[in-house]
């Protein structure tokens, strides 16, 4: 299934303001992030609910207009999900390569095909977000199929429907890497599903 077009495709520039929480309508003021300003973890002050975006500023300071830094919180479970032991050890032009994910390239949109994609298999966990980058439900835990400093295939038990995810690395040893990507294909194989999506910026949480 090839995702159309949405709000959060068409508006992933930095310049893209996020003025109301989508769960309780409050103000907020948070923006979106960009490549080379990456999203950290927002609290709304009303409701809790978490977001994964980048703080506004005014006069070249931090304006919490709304919300409240959530460093404390844990959205990819990292104190709780467990995946079994991996078979062997990343190896270190692995480990190149997923360093390289956290510093994405833009995708021309000519589906990744001038960026070399890596096949490498390692855990990682997902966590759905909104159009407006809350965090709208748990983590649950996938595989990685292949990756560039575009875009990552992955391999999860259910179809995802969600077109923006936040994807962890912790659970590959890697707890510095993590990412948001955009959804663009989720395909059913076997018992599992693949989707595809493309890098937007990191996060760092």
């Amino acid at each position: 299934m090839t995702r159309s077009k949405t709000g959060a495709e068409e508006n992933t520039s930095a310049d893209r303001r996020i003025a109301a929480c989508d769960f309780c309508q409050s103000k907020i003021s948070l923006c979106w992030p960009s490549r080379d300003r990456p999203a950290g973890l927002w609290r709304c002050r009303s409701c809790r609910s978490l977001y994964l975006a980048r703080a506004n500023e005014r006069d070249g300071s931090i304006f919490r207009g709304g919300v409240s830094e959530a460093s404390d919180a844990d959205p990819f479970g990292r104190e709780f999900l467990r995946f079994p032991p991996q078979v062997a050890t990343i190896s270190n032009a692995d480990l190149m390569v997923l360093n390289h994910v956290s510093n994405p390239v833009a995708d021309d949109g000519s589906g990744d095909r001038r960026v070399t994609r890596h096949s490498l298999r390692v855990p990682i966990t997902i966590v759905p977000l909104t159009d407006n980058l809350r965090i709208a439900g748990p983590a649950s835990p996938a595989y990685t199929i292949d990756l560039s400093r575009s875009g990552i295939s992955l391999i999860h038990r259910s179809p995802i429907a969600d077109s923006l995810l936040a994807v962890d690395f912790a659970p590959a040893g890697l707890p510095t890497i993590s990412v948001i990507l955009q959804a663009l294909r989720c395909s059913r194989v076997g018992e599992g599903y693949t989707l595809s999506g493309r890098l937007l910026c990191r996060a760092e949480c």
